[in-house]
């Protein structure tokens, strides 16, 4: 296994941008999508999702729901539990349950990403510990 390990926005949104060259053409998520936002910029993760949509690469992913008083409260697209125009499927935790970094996992390949607060994250490439985890 090869772990690597990231800080500052800068970094983090260059590893989470090699993420869109999963062969699978598949990503499962664990996402704090409010966190995400507030961390790497609005702009950011929607050019992200539309490279996404145009590599193809579909998603199922788990998620917290969004705080009342946040802006993605308002926004369909956040919302929505079935996104086909975004090859997104997106489940909700109960509002009970709260995590702040982010998972994707794909290929071989486990990205943790923290929140803004410690702004890190690593990469964990390993099939074994990919499959476990998928």
């Amino acid at each position: 296994p090869t772990i690597r390990f990231y800080e500052q926005k800068e970094g983090i949104q260059s590893v989470m941008t090699e993420s869109l060259a999963c062969k699978e053409k598949f990503r499962r998520d664990f996402a704090a999508v409010d966190n995400l936002i507030e961390f790497l910029g609005l702009q950011f993760i929607q050019n992200h999702v539309q490279e996404r949509m145009k590599r193809g690469i579909r998603v199922h992913s788990l998620r917290c729901a969004p705080h009342n008083n946040s802006t993605l409260h308002k926004k369909n697209w956040y919302l929505r539990d079935d996104n086909i125009e975004t090859l997104r499927e997106v489940r909700y935790l109960d509002a009970s349950l709260h995590f702040d970094p982010v998972i994707f996992i794909y290929d071989s390949t486990v990205l943790v990403i923290s929140s803004q607060k410690e702004s890190f994250a690593f990469v964990i490439e390993s099939k074994e510990h990919s499959d476990a985890m998928k």
